[in-house]
C-alpha cells in the first residue's frame, strides 16, 4: 500500500490517492470490474453501496429529494440540482466554441458534436451515425416498424364499427349509370361505355311488339 501525505492509501493501477482504505477497495472495483453490491429485486450489481441505494428507489418509489420552489421530488440529489437550475437560471456547463451555455454537462457534451463533427451514436442496421443518442432512437423506428405517436382522430376512425348500408345512397349512386343509359337508347351506337345497350334495346322492343301483338 503506498501513502502519500493526506492521501496515503493510492491506486496501484492509476496512481489515485484516497483518505481511507474503504474508499480504495470501492475504487479498485473500476480496474477489476467487480461489483460488491446487488439488488435484491432485480439482481443489477452496483459498484458502489450509494448506487444501488439510488437505485432500489425505481423499485420502491422512494423520491426523498424535493424542489422547494414547485414541489417535484427526485430519486437523486444530483437531479435535484440540475433541476433548481431551471429556477435560478444558472448555467454553468458553457462551449467555448460559441459561448451556448448549458444547465447539464451532459447537455454541453451532446451541443459540442455540432462543432467536431462528431457521430458517435451509430446505427446497427444501416450504419447511419447520429450526433445525439435521442436520435437514433427516433431513427431506429424506422427499421422496427414501431410508431408511438398515434393521431387519436385516425385510431378512432380505424377502430369504430363500419356504418350500416344507406339504400337511398345506393340509389343516388346508380342515378348517373341510368343517365348514361338513356343516353345509349337514344344513340346505341355512340356509346363506348355502356356498348351493350343497343343490343339490348332491340330486345326490349322485340318484347313491346309481341305483347302488343297479343293484346290485340
Amino acid at each position: 500500500m503506498i501513502q502519500t501525505g493526506d492521501w496515503p492509501y493510492k491506486c496501484g493501477e492509476c496512481g489515485k490517492g484516497f483518505k481511507h482504505n474503504s474508499t480504495l477497495v470501492t475504487h479498485r472495483c473500476i480496474h477489476t470490474g467487480e461489483r460488491l453490491y446487488e439488488c435484491g429485486e432485480c439482481r443489477k450489481n452496483f459498484i458502489r453501496r450509494s448506487q444501488l441505494v439510488c437505485h432500489q428507489r425505481i423499485h420502491t418509489g422512494g423520491r426523498p429529494y424535493e424542489c422547494e420552489q414547485c414541489g417535484k421530488s427526485f430519486r437523486q440529489q444530483s437531479y435535484l440540482i440540475c433541476h433548481q437550475r431551471i429556477h435560478t437560471g444558472e448555467r454553468p456547463y458553457k462551449c467555448e466554441q460559441c459561448g451556448k451555455c448549458f444547465i447539464q454537462s451532459s447537455h454541453l457534451i451532446h451541443h459540442q458534436h455540432i462543432h467536431t463533427g462528431e457521430m458517435p451514436y451509430k446505427c446497427k442496421e444501416c450504419g447511419k451515425s447520429f450526433n445525439q443518442r435521442s436520435k437514433l432512437i427516433i431513427h431506429l423506428k424506422i427499421h422496427t416498424g414501431e410508431r408511438p405517436y398515434e393521431c387519436p382522430k385516425v385510431s378512432e376512425k380505424l377502430q369504430s364499427p363500419p356504418a350500416p348500408a344507406d339504400p337511398h345512397k345506393e340509389e343516388a349512386l346508380l342515378l348517373p349509370q341510368l343517365q348514361e343509359g338513356l343516353q345509349a337508347q337514344l344513340h346505341p351506337h355512340h356509346s363506348p361505355a355502356y356498348p351493350h345497350w343497343g343490343n339490348a334495346l332491340q330486345v326490349c322492343r322485340m318484347q313491346e311488339g309481341l305483347s302488343t301483338k297479343v293484346s290485340n
